[in-house]
């Protein structure tokens, strides 16, 4: 069973999906291998829309070009799956406090909150993707063919790591995640097979689940930010456990399409 939801609202879950990991040291890291310029979406912002060039996304980067708005075949979108996150009041409190430490130690970091909100914080299935339009709908109802199929689960978070975007122009303080991999894992693999079938881009073979909080495009160095954030709030961190996974989102542009895992 599924529910289609078409929003408006285009929160980012795009450029900080496109990451490397260090669990210690210095801000940033190595980048992992970037997939197919053709094929993998590259924005310019960790909170820009999904198609931030105007209404259409802009291949140039990437080494292609945009079809003419006359042939609407050919249009494309920015596409990525995912299981958002959500927490409550103590768990975003407690986000808050670590982000604010670990502003003190790099003052260019930004909170990935919108109004203390946390609404766009997400566990990424895939990476950004270039769909064309035609594409999407066959692309959401593979996932949901499949994904639909699995169980609601719960997951925690812990240790701290930083990640990097694939051109290393920013870099992003996450939590990463601990119990329920084995979940996560089943879904990207149903994830990649529908990929298969597009011949685009799957996930990287061993994927790092995390939860980016904030981010900054300041190359600076903290040797000390994370074991000082694990000292100080490793008693806190339970807190973050038992956390709910009841179905996974597929975004494309300006619509989100929401598939509800098995009760």
């Amino acid at each position: 069973m599924s529910l289609v939801d078409y929003s408006s609202d285009e929160d980012v879950h795009t450029k900080n999906d496109q990451v490397s990991a260090t669990g210690t040291g210095s801000l940033p890291s190595a980048a992992l291998p970037e997939g197919s310029e053709s094929q993998v979406a590259n924005t310019n912002h960790p909170q820009a829309r999904v198609h931030s060039q105007g209404d259409w996304l802009d291949l140039s980067s990437l080494g292609g070009t945009l079809h003419s708005l006359h042939n609407p075949f050919y249009w494309h979108r920015t596409a990525i799956a995912y299981i958002p996150v959500s927490l409550s009041e103590d768990q975003r409190s407690l986000v808050e406090r670590i982000v604010a430490r670990a502003r003190e130690f790099e003052p260019s970091l930004r909170s990935l909150s919108r109004d203390g909100s946390y609404t766009s914080l997400h566990v990424s299935l895939t990476r950004p993707v270039i769909l064309r339009i035609f594409q999407l709908e066959a692309f959401t109802k593979g996932l949901e063919m499949r994904a639909s199929k699995r169980k609601q689960f719960r997951y925690s978070l812990g240790s701290f790591k930083t990640y990097q975007n694939y051109n290393k122009s920013q870099t992003f303080l996450a939590l990463d995640v601990l119990g329920g991999k084995r979940d996560f894992n089943n879904l990207v693999s149903d994830s990649d097979a529908v990929l298969a079938t597009f011949q685009l881009p799957q996930y990287y073979a061993t994927p790092s689940f995390h939860v980016s909080i904030a981010w900054t495009d300041v190359e600076t160095r903290s040797e000390n930010l994370l074991r000082t954030l694990s000292d100080e709030f490793a008693d806190e961190l339970g807190l973050l456990s038992g956390l709910h996974a009841g179905c996974v989102e597929c975004k494309a542009g300006n619509k989100m399409v929401r598939i509800l895992l098995r009760g």
